[in-house]
């Protein structure tokens, strides 16, 4: 079998610049949406709890890490523009962006920073501070992973949002891939890796419906690993066929372009025209940008567990 095994240099270097910053064309293109492609990390109506098991892949055939990292922008919406009232977009500034820069998205967060620091009232000064944090990307991994089970299925995608607090998915994961190679070490003496694809783990999630005091209901995700170590796939094939399956990040998660974002930035529904090409306000929506800022200063909302997007992609 060809070496595409992931490598745990490569994620430990990847943790250590991670924890340095935790201190401080209307679409692009993509191949035809197949929600097989994506991982349901999320309960069904009248579901409070189910597992799931997944095997993690590296990123690609020439890149062994395991965590792909873009910058997106998690906002309170209109509901006609997600039904759920919250919407993820991928920010322009971001690296891997194609033609991107000069995000609205962050020329408002700034804007409102800049704001809440001349403001010499106390309680406006906090509401501009909480919509400018709204407006403010946030670090988001993609992984690539075979669910047990649907392997039939093929590859598919998982993402999820970073957690300032250390206690999201990401976390959770390294939390675990610490113990069982300080488990190895201590042992055996050898360190241990259950990324591997050929001595490692599969993933277990098992999620469960919480309701809070004040009623509000969260899908909480604990993860842990299989008890025994398995290889990806008996089937050298197979195994091959995964690990350079073509599809990648972009091709399931479209980014907006700048007029869409600026419409959005504005408090605006955007709307396509197709006479002149373009995204344009729409012409009845009550919605305006002051009264868009007040309704984000209410409520800021982690959208990695709480919230799932009901329109993916982006």
């Amino acid at each position: 079998m060809a070496n595409y095994n992931v490598s745990p240099e490569l994620i430990e270097e990847q943790r250590k610049k991670l924890q340095e910053e935790r201190g401080g064309n209307a679409f692009k293109p993509r191949i035809e949406f197949n929600e097989k492609n994506y991982l349901n990390d999320r309960l069904a109506k009248g579901e409070t709890k189910k597992e799931m098991k997944v095997r993690i892949l590296p990123v690609s055939a020439d890149d062994s890490n395991i965590f792909f990292i873009i910058n997106t922008h998690s906002l309170k919406v209109d509901k006609e523009i997600s039904k759920s009232g919250f919407k993820s977009f991928i920010c322009l500034n971001d690296e891997h962006v194609d033609g991107g820069g000069d995000c609205p998205l962050c020329k408002k967060s700034k804007e409102l920073f800049a704001k809440a620091n001349k403001c010499q009232n106390e309680a406006e000064k906090k509401a501009l501070v909480k919509s400018a944090l709204q407006y403010r990307s946030k670090k988001t991994f993609i992984v690539r992973v075979i669910e047990r089970g649907h392997e039939d299925e093929g590859v598919k995608f998982w993402r999820f949002n970073a957690h300032s607090d250390g206690a999201g998915i990401y976390d959770k994961l390294m939390h675990l891939y610490d113990v069982r190679n300080n488990e190895s070490i201590e042992a055996t003496g050898e360190p241990y890796n259950i990324f591997d694809l050929v001595n490692g783990k599969d993933i277990v999630l098992t999620l469960t419906l919480e309701t809070s005091s004040n009623g509000k209901t969260k899908t909480s995700i604990n993860i842990t690993d299989a008890g025994f170590a398995t290889p990806l796939s008996k089937n050298e094939k197979e195994v091959d066929d995964w690990v350079n399956d073509p599809k990648v990040w972009s091709d399931m998660y479209a980014s907006k372009t700048s007029d869409y974002l600026q419409l959005i930035a504005d408090g605006e529904i955007p709307v396509f025209n197709k006479s002149n090409g373009k995204w344009e306000a729409k012409k009845d929506n009550s919605t305006t940008a002051e009264y868009a800022e007040k309704e984000a200063a209410k409520e800021l909302v982690d959208t990695t567990e709480e919230v799932k997007e009901d329109d993916l992609p982006f």
